[in-house]
């Protein structure tokens, strides 16, 4: 890929304006990654960086910056970016469906562990980290010409729709990063979507479960055009928009781990009070005359905002108590600390 080729208006603005995005994303791409995962506080960033120094790079064109070490450069961070996207949009969805114990991609969970098919799983696991190894040494291969006697000026630089003129193997080859890398991510985006249709508790659910679908289709159109005047803006822009959408991806997973993780923290306080009060009961019921346990109990819980526990109204035995449960009371591991 051509870095230092002269620009049109047009897709100077697209460059200027690609950059100056992807800085921006910058900062909530490092926000996001640390909330959800670890994984995503190096890959969101350095997606944001790869990005905005290429774009950089393709706006200033036959100038003192555009060196030839500033151009190798560029191909490493042209070369990062497919797999990068495609590692950051398969653990965003493995986060979520992990937190949530669903089914994702062939891997089963259970109280977010790996079941069932534990050689399988981790074959799934690691599938796209391997497809994303192979497809950073393909783009090392391609922008730097290796193996390529007769490397073609159209690689990296023309789409899918210069497959038809017979160009030579260098540009052949130079497709297939992008393609896997679209095929794979609309799989991953999909799969996302269904899970904001079928499985998230955020109320009501919303339509930004599709923002990756999205993101990923424009992503995959930018990347048809044969003209290599404009082949460079297209596929810049649509990345960009995939990154935007993979961000509001990691609001909504955000969002909704949050919420999973409120009603988990209430039912370990429901739990608590049902054994704190089973305690008393037993008790009470001792000095009665031996009576073990609660017999014909009614639970009633108030809950606040945040889905903390309130008030407990308990009917046992035809009799109404009310419990108010303190609000320094911690509760852990099912038992409630005082």
């Amino acid at each position: 890929m051509d870095f230092c080729y002269p620009l049109s208006t047009w897709s100077f603005a697209v460059h200027t304006a690609c950059a100056s995005v992807a800085f921006v994303c910058l900062f909530p791409a490092v926000y996001f990654g640390y909330q959800i995962q670890h994984r995503l506080i190096f890959m969101t960033p350095t997606l944001c960086f790869a990005l905005a120094y290429e774009n950089l790079l393709l706006v200033v064109p036959n100038t003192p910056f555009c060196t030839l070490s500033a151009q190798r450069f560029g191909w490493i961070m042209n070369a990062v970016i497919p797999p990068l996207f495609l590692v950051a949009s398969f653990e965003t969805g493995y986060a979520v469906h992990k937190h949530r114990s669903v089914k994702y991609l062939g891997i089963n969970f259970d109280e977010g562990k790996r079941v069932d098919t534990a050689p399988c799983s981790w074959f799934l696991r690691n599938l796209v980290r391997l497809i994303a190894l192979a497809l950073f040494f393909m783009g090392l291969i391609v922008n730097f010409s290796v193996f390529f006697p007769d490397a073609s000026d159209n690689a990296g630089m023309s789409g899918y729709l210069g497959l038809g003129r017979g160009d030579v193997a260098h540009y052949y080859v130079s497709i297939v990063p992008s393609l896997v890398f679209s095929l794979v991510t609309l799989v991953i985006a999909a799969t996302i979507k269904r899970y904001g249709r079928h499985s998230t508790l955020l109320i009501p659910r919303s339509c930004g479960w599709n923002w990756l679908l999205l993101g990923s289709l424009l992503q995959t159109a930018g990347q048809f055009p044969a003209s290599t005047a404009l082949y460079p803006s297209t596929s810049m822009a649509g990345q960009v928009v995939l990154l935007i959408s993979l961000l509001l991806t990691h609001r909504l997973v955000l969002l909704d781990m949050g919420e999973a993780a409120k009603i988990t923290e209430f039912l370990r306080r429901q739990k608590a009070v049902q054994q704190r009060l089973a305690v008393g009961g037993g008790r009470e019921g001792g000095r009665e005359g031996g009576r073990e346990g609660v017999h014909d109990v009614a639970l009633g819980l108030t809950v606040g905002e945040d889905m903390e526990v309130i008030e407990a109204r308990v009917i046992m035995d035809g009799e109404v108590l009310d419990v108010r449960i303190p609000e320094k009371e911690v509760v852990q591991g099912g038992e409630c600390l005082n």
